[in-house]
């Protein structure tokens, strides 16, 4: 029996989700998107949040990209660009309680 990794890419339930792989080209990134969830929810600044998933990806791309290294990186700025822009509301959720208390 295969063990299927948890979803971490994605802006949460539903279709988002199965739009954004937690692949890129062959490439598990699902750690990565793990690590900027959870900066959403502890660190104040969304920019810096949202850099951090960036320089995470590249990283790891830098080192187990192989041939692919190029298109992936390509990829995965089209991930961080997504975050970058459309990722407010997200961050406004898990930071609510936070800036009520």
């Amino acid at each position: 029996m295969k063990i299927k990794k948890p979803t971490y890419c994605g802006p949460g339930k539903g279709l988002g989700d199965s739009m954004v792989p937690d692949y890129i080209l062959g490439l598990y990134i699902g750690d990565c998107c793990f690590g900027h969830d959870t900066d959403y929810r502890l660190k104040e600044d969304k920019c810096l949040a949202d850099l951090c998933f960036w320089y995470s990806m590249k990283n790891k791309i830098n080192k187990y990209g192989g041939w692919f290294r190029i298109p992936r990186l390509k990829i995965a700025r089209i991930y961080y660009l997504a975050v970058h822009h459309f990722g407010q509301s997200s961050f406004d959720k898990v930071n609510v309680n936070k800036r009520n208390s």
